[in-house]
């Protein structure tokens, strides 16, 4: 065995512009089938997600406080705030994982030293650039995309962080009135780290937003009024419950607030019947009744699965495509080699070496050739990716092997059906 391979290392080192091109393309061709493996593993773990989600309607419950003397009247009653914090402590209880708070509000950003680009702006996606503005005498902020979310939503996402910490439950319960904890889309990596605090204003009250981790890039949430958002560059708030206000600007701060947290969604398989009675108990519960069922919708899902579907099927046909083009040229590099090593091949035989002695030469350097670019690729995609590691050492051994098996084929068959007395006679 230790002679076969100083002949393969000799073999390789001797036509080295055809061993270059053979490690060259499996090692391109590796490298893009590791890209097509994790490009199909988001999608099948985003399908998988939608998937769980699809057949849920997703009601909406809205306040029916319409009129602006109604609502003034109303939250300005001393019981509101208790009242308020109860139905929402109540929604998420009752209904558990099924209550979704998903609100796009923009926040206004004071930036310090940091430079604040246009694609963070609220609107910016719609072609609407929002002007810096001022404050109480402090400026310039900014309108910056922000959604707000409770933990409910959180786990129905199934949102990571890829830097840094998620939410802890104690981070949806405010307990100083003044900072809030936060992730930030990937794309804000370059401006902050985790720690930064950020200076903002949030329904007219000012507030310093602490850095808690970044989020993937395209981390995806939705419900019917938003079919796809995409956070990578938003601001991601927890929803917060606050303690009881001291001062008139906390209250009115806290009024704003509540309203906006108890207009929800319920994502739920339950028909409209069943949910309308556990909202009216919910209701009497709270002590809170101006709120209802403002509609029902099918979650806009369907799409977003076709998409995922014919996106697999594409990638499933490029993988193939590939795969075959890589395989034909392989064999055709692997021949040509042969044909040029003639001279070669009659020496060892003058020298008693048999047929099957050189097919066994040729199929070492074969899977020298096939495994040392996918050994290469699976170590460089530990170090740089590190996802589902095991699945994709599956992936490419496979490809080795079939690799081999398919380009073995036509040198045993080259070798079977070659005439080489006719070159011994030659060479004589």
């Amino acid at each position: 065995m230790r002679i076969i391979l100083s002949e393969v290392k000799e073999s390789l080192f001797r036509k080295k512009v055809v061993s270059a091109l053979l490690l060259i393309q499996l090692l391109i061709f590796y490298c893009v089938v590791s890209l097509l493996f994790v490009q199909s593993s988001t999608l099948h773990e985003q399908s998988s997600e939608v998937s769980s989600l699809s057949e849920m309607n997703d009601y909406q419950l809205s306040d029916t406080l319409l009129e602006d003397e109604a609502m003034k009247d109303y939250t300005n009653r001393p019981e509101f705030l208790e009242n308020a914090n109860t139905l929402y402590r109540n929604l998420n209880e009752h209904f558990e994982d099924q209550y979704i708070y998903l609100f796009n509000q923009s926040i206004a950003i004071l930036p310090e030293e940091v430079e604040w680009e246009p694609k963070f702006m609220y609107a910016y996606e719609e072609g609407r650039l929002s002007k810096p503005f001022s404050m109480f005498g402090n400026g310039p902020y900014y309108a910056s995309k922000a959604v707000q979310m409770n933990s409910h939503a959180f786990k129905k996402y199934k949102i990571e962080v890829e830097i840094g910490q998620p939410f802890e439950q104690e981070d949806f319960n405010n307990t100083d009135n003044h900072t809030i904890p936060v992730l930030l889309g990937t794309e804000y990596k370059s401006k902050y780290k985790i720690g930064s605090l950020l200076k903002a204003n949030y329904l007219m009250k000012d507030f310093e937003l602490v850095v808690k981790g970044f989020l993937p890039s395209n981390t995806m949430v939705f419900n019917s009024q938003f079919p796809e958002m995409f956070l990578d560059r938003y601001i991601v708030m927890p929803a917060q419950t606050f303690p009881a206000p001291t001062t008139p600007d906390d209250f009115s701060f806290q009024k704003k607030h509540y309203m906006q947290i108890v207009n929800g969604h319920i994502f739920s398989m339950d028909d409209e019947y069943t949910i309308v009675n556990k909202l009216e108990e919910v209701k009497q519960l709270s002590d809170f009744h101006e709120t209802e069922v403002l509609g029902t919708h099918k979650l806009p899902l369907k799409f977003l699965l076709a998409t995922y579907q014919i996106s697999t099927k594409w990638l499933s046909i490029v993988a193939s495509v590939l795969y075959v083009i890589c395989a034909v040229s392989i064999t055709l590099l692997i021949l040509e080699k042969m044909r040029q090593q003639l001279k070669n091949m009659m020496i060892h035989l003058i020298c008693g070496a048999t047929i099957n002695q050189l097919i066994f030469f040729y199929l070492t350097e074969l899977i020298i050739v096939v495994v040392l670019p996918g050994v290469i690729v699976m170590l460089a995609y530990k170090l740089l990716i590190d996802n589902s590691m095991l699945l994709l050492i599956l992936v490419i051994t496979g490809s080795m092997l079939t690799l081999t098996l398919i380009s073995a084929l036509p040198i045993i068959w080259w070798f079977k059906h070659i005439d080489f007395n006719k070159y011994i006679k030659r060479m004589e």
